[in-house]
């Protein structure tokens, strides 16, 4: 495992720069969703107890834009057109309240005809992912104004999101290395599936675990950090800025956000944080040890779902114990893999710090599977696999109330 000093350097320079913009971007946003009333009041399946402003998402999304844009991933021109128009749109947003489909539907006009402009330039994938992020920015915001979306509105806006990042080229490969493998050339018509549905319940899972102070938004922060460690472990240089970029973002918001809430990134930042994770997980190449070359693929798969093991694992809890008590999976509630670790007597502060260091113990054994040999990976995804088996199974008995 090797590191370039000089691109750590220059990275963490950039990720302070973004965290302080983000950081000094939230006081604006504070102020004004305080001035519009877009605010969260308390409810059953959340823990505050008084109102929270919303908007926080906004000043994540300026400073990974901002940065972008200085460090030259995309070009200024572009970038002045997505910051003013998503400041037009958020202007609309809120002084227009009344006519927040007809704002959504232009921003979902707005954003494909910016994506056709810039289409002869359809290899620069981080276009493709922020044209995408942009139009489920302004979805969330529409949200959050409203106070609630129909589910349905916020899932044809996470499609046309994602057929975003599989035109600039962004797409899950698995499928196309298996079928070479095996012989069977159909199998990579799976891709486009898979990627749509893996950047949907990627983005979703984000917006779920958006239960708890400073809980998703610290989430993506770990894993966006070991993804760009990973990226820089592999060569992928520019990646790994991206991902220093915004894990300084996503540090920005976090002091005005746990341990005690002044903003809520409300589902403007939920969805994007959880879409450009998603994203970039799968523009990456996660290569594995040289020893083991015939199975780096089938291994290297499990990186970027171990780097984001915590929003998968609680899905699928929530999700099969929904199931099982025959309760509806798009309704929110308190048996997330948060609120049932409170319910055995750890405070919300604790139990997110305890979510971090589970987060960050997947992220570096991602990280060691870049290094070791196929037999060791072997042994430690199994060991891995049973510990989080055995966490399931327990955190499942416990019974929560509807």
């Amino acid at each position: 495992m090797q590191f370039n000093r000089e691109f750590l350097g220059a990275a963490l320079l950039i990720l302070i720069g973004s965290s302080l913009l983000c950081y000094f971007l939230i006081l604006f946003f504070r102020r004004l969703a305080l001035g519009a009333g877009i605010v969260d009041t308390p409810r059953e399946d959340r823990f505050h107890d008084h109102q929270v402003p919303l908007m926080g998402g906004n000043a994540i999304y300026f400073a990974f834009l901002s940065f972008l844009v200085f460090k030259g991933l995309i070009g200024l021109d572009v970038g002045l057109v997505l910051l003013t128009g998503v400041a037009g749109m958020l202007y609309g947003i809120l002084r227009h309240r009344n006519r927040i489909y007809l704002i959504f539907i232009l921003s979902v006009i707005w954003c494909s005809l910016l994506g056709i402009l810039v289409a002869e330039d359809s290899e620069n994938q981080v276009l493709g992912l922020l044209l995408g992020g942009t139009i489920l920015l302004l979805v969330g915001n529409v949200d959050d104004a409203r106070g609630g979306l129909i589910p349905h509105v916020k899932l044809v806006g996470q499609i046309i999101a994602g057929f975003f990042l599989i035109y600039f080229g962004i797409k899950v490969n698995f499928f196309i290395d298996l079928g070479v493998e095996w012989g069977i050339p159909y199998l990579k018509h799976l891709t486009y599936p898979f990627t749509l549905f893996w950047i949907i319940g990627m983005t979703n899972a984000f917006n779920l675990i958006d239960n708890m102070n400073g809980l998703s938004c610290g989430v993506a922060v770990i894993s966006s950090l070991f993804f760009g460690l990973i990226s820089f472990v592999n060569g992928q240089v520019e990646l790994g800025y991206i991902f220093f970029i915004f894990t300084g973002a996503g540090l920005g918001y976090l002091p005005h956000n746990f341990p005690k809430a002044k903003i809520f990134m409300g589902d403007a930042g939920s969805l994007f944080i959880g879409f450009v994770i998603a994203g970039l997980s799968i523009v990456g190449s996660w290569t594995t040890a040289e020893g083991w070359v015939p199975y780096r693929f089938k291994i290297s798969l499990a990186i970027p779902m171990l780097v984001l093991i915590y929003p998968i694992f609680d899905t699928a809890l929530v999700t099969i114990t929904r199931i099982i008590r025959r309760r509806p999976i798009s309704l929110g509630g308190k048996d997330h893999s948060s609120h049932r670790l409170v319910h055995m007597g750890l405070g919300p502060a604790d139990t997110v710090l305890l979510i971090y260091t589970f987060s960050s113990f997947c992220g570096f054994s991602a990280l060691f599977l870049t290094i070791i040999y196929y037999e060791q990976a072997l042994l430690m995804l199994a060991f891995l696999a049973l510990f989080i088996f055995l966490v399931g199974l327990r955190l499942g008995r416990i019974q929560i109330d509807d």
